[in-house]
């Protein structure tokens, strides 16, 4: 993602999304405001944008509607749903169909701006999960924390070739890319590089 995020506000009461545009703007994000569902697929069919504010009611194409679109054509843009009435049932539709953060009116700018940084914290990392055990996933993330907080550039180098050219299974190697040699001699090496912390 770029260094100034793009964000695209689909709301359609004008009040609400000139205060959310303008507000935004001054944090410096790059941002559009729309006013229905229909608009807004318009736009992201010719636009990318790294993160997309719905209401659930609109016109032209409801809140559901956008992020089903958002899915298959835009699946690296996120959204956060917005509602001005939500039942648990509602919320946890929306959270399992994919947006990443469900508020409700009257929308709290402050809670809204602090649901943006969180996702710009969020690592780049992105994969689904169902094809990964729970060791797996474990394994990614130390090995990531591992190479962020030691500050080894060594150690981040290896890591990155034996993630490019290492398939793991159960926190085992299952294939290779890379002579076996060399991944014996990386397995060697990795305690002893963790040593040096």
């Amino acid at each position: 993602m770029s260094d100034r995020w793009r964000i695209l506000v689909v709301e359609d009461e004008e009040n609400l999304n000139w205060s959310i545009v303008n507000s935004l703007r001054k944090d410096g994000y790059v941002v559009q405001g729309v006013m229905s569902g229909a608009e807004a697929i318009r736009i992201l069919w010719s636009e990318e944008y790294d993160v997309v504010i719905s209401d659930l009611k609109l016109p032209g194409a409801d809140g559901f509607e956008l992020l089903q679109w958002l899915r298959a054509y835009r699946p690296s843009t996120r959204m956060i749903m917005v509602a001005a009435f939500g039942s648990d049932a509602i919320r946890t539709q929306a959270l399992e169909s994919g947006v990443v953060s469900y508020l409700e009116k009257p929308l709290d700018l402050h809670l809204l701006k602090e649901e943006l940084r969180r996702l710009l914290q969020q690592t780049g990392f992105s994969a689904n999960l169902d094809s990964f055990d729970l060791l797996d996933v474990i394994q990614i993330i130390t090995m990531g924390l591992l190479a962020i907080n030691s500050g080894m550039n060594r150690l981040l180098q290896m890591l990155r070739s034996l993630f490019h050219a290492l398939f793991f299974r159960r926190c085992s190697i299952v294939q290779s890319m890379l002579p076996w040699r060399t991944v014996q001699n990386k397995r060697r090496l990795l305690p002893h590089l963790l040593e040096k912390r």
